[in-house]
C-alpha cells in the first residue's frame, strides 16, 4: 500500500469498508489537496461507483465541507455528457462524501508526461477529440453563468474503453462575480485570477489555452526560473503569464501550420478582453487549422465525439514517432483497434496513477515491448514547478471564497455542436471491415412487457377520479412512472374533446435528469413534429429533426425506443424514425402546452427488449421516474408563506384560503414523506385558516396576540422547507 492510500485510510473509509450499509470500498483510486477517492460497488449489485471522501483532518472545518458540497451541487447542476455524473452527497457526523460515476480511464495529465518520457507527441486526431469534448462541458458551465477556475490536464479524465474525455474537480467552480483567492493551479492560471482571484470565463480560455498547448506541444509555454522553488518558483511563473511574450507553437513540434500561432496568442492574451469571448469559437478555430492533417471522420467540428468502438490490439504496436500529416497512420491504427489508447497506456481507474495493471493488457504489452529502447531519463515540467509528483485531478484547492461583486456578462457562444457521436470513418477503411451494429428490433413482435397504464403512470396525478391533467399552472412536464431504461413504449391517447385546447402536445424520453432529455413535439394544427436535444437545459436548434405527417387521428400517439433507434406514428401515420445516441437511458415524461384541463382516454407505459425481458423476470414495482416528489408542496409552502407580514403579525387571508385548502391534494401523493408534511403544515395552519374564515376572508388579518401559535406556524413552514432541501441534497 503507497503512502497517499495510508494517509487517506481511517476507521470509517478503507479498502474493505462498508459505507452505511449500501457501498462497499474495493480500491483505494487516489487522493488530492482535500479529498481521497475509493473505488466502490454498490452491495448486491454490479456497478462501480468512485466515492471521493473529504480527508479526516478537513471534516471538521465547516467551510470547507461547504466547498465539497459545492462540488456536488455544481455536478448536479451542470450535468452535460462531458462532465462526470453526479448521483450523491451525503454529509455525516463522521465524513462527508461523493458518488459519482467511476470512469475507467486516466488522467490526460498522465497521457501527456507519457509522451514526454517517450519523447513522443500526442496524434492530432486525439488531441482535436478531447479538446473538443472538453470544450463542450466548458461552454455549458459558461452558460450557466459559472466559471470552473480549474481547468488542467490533471482535471480531465479519457475513458479507457472509448476515449471519452469528462472534466471534473468543479469544486470550486462560481459565478463570475465571486473571488476566491489562491484557488487554481498557478501554471495553468490567468494573469487577473493570479493577481485577485477575480476572473469571468475567459479566465477558463486561457488556462484550456495553457493546456491545449501542452497537448500539442508536450510542455506549457511558460516554465519557472531555472533553480527556483516554492514560492519564488511561483512567482515566476505568475510573473511570465503577466509579462512574458507567448512563443510560437509551431517551434515545438514540427508540420503544425502557422495559423495556429496566431489562435495561440489570442487564447493566451495577457489582457481577458483581447482573447477569445466563446471557449467553442477557439476550439472550432483550432479544427480549422488542423483540419487538412485530420481524418475524414474529423472534418465536421459538429460530428467530433470519442470512438464509436474499440477492439482488442492484437498486432504489434506501431511506430508512433513519425509525421501523422497524411492520416495513413492513424488508418492503421483503427484497423488494429486504435493505437491512440495503446500509446496512452492503457487504463486506470478514475484519478489512479497505478500503470502496472494497464501493461498487463495486450495493448500494454505490445506498446512496453515497443517503447522500452525509447524511455529517456529526462523529467517532464510539473504544474508548479516545484513539486517532484505530477498532481492528479482529485486536488481540490483550500481556499476559502469571499464575495466581491463586479459587473461582468455571461459569455453568448457563437456555436453549440452537436453531441451525436458518428462512427469513426477510420474503422471502414480497415483492411477488414467490422460487421455492421444490428438494428434494434422495434416491430410489434419485440419482447415487450406492460409496464404500468393509466393514472398509476403518472408519477404526481392531480387526482384519482380521472386521468384528467391540469396544465393551467404552466406545467408543461408530467413525469411517468418509468425508471432509467433503454427499451420502452409509450401510447398516449388524448381525449378528442379536449383537442381544441392543446396547442403542442409529445413526450419527453431518454430523461437522464430533468435538464438532459430528447423531446418529441407534435403540432396537431399545423400537422408537424419535432424531436429535439436538451442538454444541460438548453435546447439545441442545430441538431433539430423536423417535418411533417399525415394522418386522420392527431391524437393519438405511440413512441418506441430501443438502443439508438426510435420510431414516432402519429395517429395512423406513417413511421417516423429518429436516430441518436448521445442519452442512452432515462426516464420520460409527457409534455402538455394547453390552455385548460386535459383529460386523457388512454396512457400505456411498457418496456422492450432486455429491459422487458428482466422485468418479466422480477415483476418490478414502477419506478417513481425522475420526477420531484416535492415540487407542488415547496410551491404551496413558499406561497402560504408569502402571505405572512412579519413587521405587522399579519397573514393576508384572501391568499392564504386558497393555497390552504388545497394542501389535501397532497394526500393523494404516492411518497408517504410529502404526505406527512402536507399534513403538519395543515395542523399547525388550521387555527389561522379559521380565523381568516370567520372574520376576514378579504382582507389582512393581524395575529399579534396568538402568541406562540403565530410563531410555530410559521417556524413549521420553514422547518418544512428545510427538510425538503435536506432531502432533495441527500437524492
Amino acid at each position: 500500500m503507497n503512502n497517499k492510500a495510508l494517509a487517506c485510510q481511517n476507521e470509517y473509509y478503507h479498502v474493505g469498508a462498508i459505507i452505511d450499509g449500501l457501498y462497499e470500498l474495493t480500491d483505494f483510486v487516489g487522493s488530492g489537496g482535500m479529498a481521497c477517492v475509493y473505488r466502490a460497488v454498490e452491495i448486491g449489485a454490479p456497478h462501480p461507483y468512485a466515492i471521493k471522501f473529504l480527508k479526516a483532518e478537513y471534516h471538521n472545518q465547516a467551510y470547507l465541507i461547504r466547498f465539497f458540497q459545492n462540488e456536488a451541487s455544481n455536478m448536479r447542476d451542470l450535468a452535460h455528457p462531458n462532465i462526470v455524473r453526479f448521483y450523491r452527497f451525503v454529509n455525516k457526523e463522521q465524513y462527508s462524501y461523493i458518488i459519482m460515476d467511476y470512469i475507467d480511464g486516466y488522467a490526460l495529465s498522465e497521457i501527456i508526461k507519457r509522451m514526454y518520457e517517450q519523447q513522443r507527441h500526442i496524434p492530432l486526431n486525439e488531441v482535436v477529440r478531447i479538446m473538443t469534448q472538453v470544450a463542450r462541458a466548458l461552454d455549458t458551465i459558461h452558460r450557466e453563468g459559472y466559471v470552473h477556475r480549474d481547468i488542467k490536464p490533471g482535471n480531465v479524465l479519457i475513458q479507457k474503453e472509448d476515449g471519452k474525455a469528462y472534466l471534473t474537480d468543479l469544486g470550486i467552480t462560481t459565478d463570475a462575480q465571486t473571488m476566491v483567492s489562491g484557488a487554481g493551479t498557478i501554471a495553468y492560471m490567468s494573469p487577473e485570477q493570479a493577481e485577485d482571484g477575480m476572473s469571468d470565463h475567459r479566465g477558463d480560455i486561457y488556462s484550456y489555452g495553457i493546456m491545449l498547448f501542452e497537448m500539442l506541444a508536450r510542455q506549457r509555454p511558460f516554465s519557472a526560473a531555472p533553480g527556483s522553488s516554492g514560492r519564488a518558483a511561483e512567482q515566476s511563473l505568475v510573473d511570465q503569464h503577466r509579462e512574458s511574450p507567448i512563443p510560437n507553437i509551431t517551434d515545438f513540434r514540427e508540420g503544425l501550420p502557422p495559423e495556429l500561432n496566431d489562435i495561440m496568442k489570442k487564447a493566451l492574451a495577457k489582457k481577458a478582453e483581447d482573447r477569445y469571448d466563446s471557449i467553442l469559437k477557439l476550439a472550432q478555430d483550432v479544427h480549422e487549422a488542423l483540419r487538412p492533417l485530420l481524418n475524414q471522420d474529423m472534418q465536421d467540428f459538429t460530428q467530433i465525439t470519442h470512438l464509436a468502438k474499440l477492439q482488442t490490439l492484437t498486432t504489434p504496436a506501431i511506430d508512433l514517432g513519425g509525421n501523422d500529416r497524411s492520416g495513413r497512420m492513424w488508418r492503421i491504427i483503427a484497423l488494429v483497434a486504435m493505437v491512440a489508447l495503446a500509446v496512452m497506456i492503457g487504463g486506470v481507474a478514475i484519478l489512479n496513477n497505478n500503470f502496472s495493471n494497464a501493461m498487463m493488457t495486450p495493448a500494454g504489452v505490445a506498446f512496453v515491448a515497443e517503447t522500452q529502447a525509447a524511455t529517456t531519463t529526462s523529467v517532464p515540467p510539473t504544474e508548479t514547478e516545484t513539486a517532484t509528483a505530477t498532481p492528479t485531478s482529485t486536488e481540490t484547492p483550500t481556499a476559502t471564497p469571499t464575495l466581491t461583486q463586479t459587473p461582468t456578462a455571461s459569455p453568448t457562444p457563437t456555436d453549440i455542436p452537436s453531441l451525436t457521436p458518428t462512427v469513426d470513418d477510420a474503422v471502414a477503411a480497415a483492411t477488414v471491415a467490422p460487421s455492421p451494429s444490428p438494428v434494434p428490433n422495434l416491430a410489434a413482435e419485440a419482447v415487450s412487457y406492460s409496464l404500468v397504464e393509466g393514472m398509476n403512470a403518472l408519477a404526481e396525478p392531480d387526482n384519482y377520479a380521472q386521468l384528467m391533467l391540469d396544465t393551467s399552472p404552466g406545467d408543461e412536464m408530467r413525469y411517468l412512472r418509468l425508471g432509467l431504461v433503454d427499451g420502452f413504449r409509450i401510447e398516449l391517447d388524448i381525449d378528442n374533446d379536449d383537442m381544441g385546447m392543446i396547442e403542442r402536445y409529445g413526450i419527453a424520453f431518454r430523461m437522464r435528469d430533468p435538464d438532459n432529455y430528447y423531446l418529441l413535439r407534435i403540432d396537431p394544427v399545423l400537422n408537424s413534429w419535432s424531436v429535439d436535444k436538451i442538454i444541460a437545459g438548453d435546447e439545441r436548434p442545430e441538431v433539430r429533426e423536423e417535418g411533417s405527417f399525415t394522418t386522420n387521428d392527431d391524437s393519438h400517439v405511440t413512441l418506441t425506443g430501443l438502443g439508438n433507434i426510435f420510431m414516432i406514428k402519429i395517429g395512423d401515420s406513417d413511421l417516423i424514425p429518429y436516430v441518436d445516441s448521445a442519452l442512452p437511458q432515462g426516464s420520460a415524461a409527457l409534455w402538455l402546452s394547453a390552455s385548460g384541463p386535459i383529460k386523457l382516454d388512454a396512457l400505456n407505459v411498457s418496456l422492450l427488449g432486455q429491459d422487458a425481458d428482466i422485468a418479466q423476470a422480477i415483476a418490478p414495482t414502477p419506478a417513481p421516474g425522475i420526477g420531484d416528489p416535492y415540487r407542488y408542496l415547496r410551491e404551496d409552502v413558499n406561497r402560504l408563506l408569502a402571505t405572512n407580514n412579519v413587521a405587522t403579525s399579519s397573514v393576508n387571508c384572501p391568499e392564504y384560503i386558497p393555497v390552504y385548502e388545497q394542501l389535501t391534494r397532497h394526500q393523494q401523493s404516492r411518497s408517504e414523506d410529502v404526505q406527512s408534511l402536507a399534513q403538519q403544515i395543515a395542523d399547525a395552519g388550521q387555527f389561522i385558516y379559521t380565523r381568516c374564515q370567520a372574520e376576514s376572508p378579504n382582507a389582512p388579518l393581524a395575529f399579534i396576540n396568538e402568541g406562540q401559535g403565530y410563531i410555530d406556524w410559521e417556524a413549521t413552514l420553514r422547518a418544512v422547507l428545510s427538510q425538503i432541501q435536506s432531502d432533495d441534497e441527500t437524492t
